[in-house]
């Protein structure tokens, strides 16, 4: 905390010298939403920010972007440290206490799982799909409008419907989830429809014993942790994982591979 508020009057006084009292400082944001795999300073300037000042900004890297829907936090210090380089710059800024970086990623879109289920149906010589009523969650990817496949189909209790098993083709982009089919009335029983072998049992995605990642959500605000898994799980179970620093247990819902998420 000492070493913060030192930084800070440095940064003050050198403001102050340069510039005297007529200095028109420019504000930076304290809570920031990106895109992509890495923050940089210009992510966190406002939209008047002079052109000068963003175009600099832009070259300047504070770190790698958070996973999609987690969040991190920056302080001050860190942000000086990237800056050290251009004192000039450092001098136009007004960095925030705190700045909260969230990734949002790209949203996985009814088209790409369209036609994912349409080339999966396809070949298995069934249509229908472009007449279907699909259930989407809501999902994000990242990396913009990503292709997908299916990876498994479970049966319903009603003959025209099924939940499709996703994920995307580059398996990093997005975690895996199921999407709601109603097939069209007429179309052919879905006993017709083969299930491969190796998705009779839905897949782990989680083990007991290995570690994994816990997003906490709550009112305005989210978290990544660390976290061991108590038990093992498939998509959308729940199981329950253990905070080792504070030996705390979570019941949590399983997102992806190795990732699980809990509500505070």
């Amino acid at each position: 905390m000492k070493r913060r508020w030192i930084g800070g009057l440095l940064v003050l006084a050198f403001r102050l010298f340069a510039f005297g009292d007529t200095q028109t400082f420019v504000r930076m944001k304290a809570e920031v939403v990106v895109q992509g795999t890495v923050v940089q300073l210009s992510d966190l300037l406002t939209a008047n920010a002079p052109r000068a000042i963003r175009d600099a900004s832009s070259g300047i890297e504070l770190g790698s972007a958070p996973k999609v829907g987690t969040i991190r936090v920056l302080d001050r210090e860190q942000i000086l440290t990237r800056l050290a380089s251009v004192p000039w710059l450092c001098s136009q800024l007004m960095i925030p206490e705190r700045v909260t970086i969230e990734s949002r990623g790209w949203p996985v879109t009814k088209t790409k799982v369209r036609d994912a289920l349409s080339a999966f149906m396809d070949a298995r010589g069934l249509a229908g799909i472009a007449e279907s009523h699909l259930e989407i969650p809501a999902i994000a990817a990242s990396i913009p409008d990503p292709d997908l496949r299916v990876v498994g189909i479970h049966r319903s209790l009603q003959e025209q419907a099924f939940q499709a098993h996703m994920r995307c083709f580059t398996r990093d982009a997005c975690g895996d989830f199921l999407v709601n089919v109603t097939l069209p009335d007429g179309h052919l029983p879905l006993f017709h429809l083969r299930v491969p072998e190796n998705d009779a049992q839905p897949a782990l995605l989680v083990r007991k014993g290995e570690h994994a990642s816990l997003a906490l959500s709550g009112s305005n605000m989210k978290i990544s942790m660390p976290v061991v898994c108590l038990e093992s799980g498939a998509l959308n179970q729940r199981v329950h994982v253990l905070d080792k620093r504070n030996q705390k247990v979570y019941f949590a819902e399983v997102l992806g591979k190795h990732l699980v998420h809990a509500s505070l």
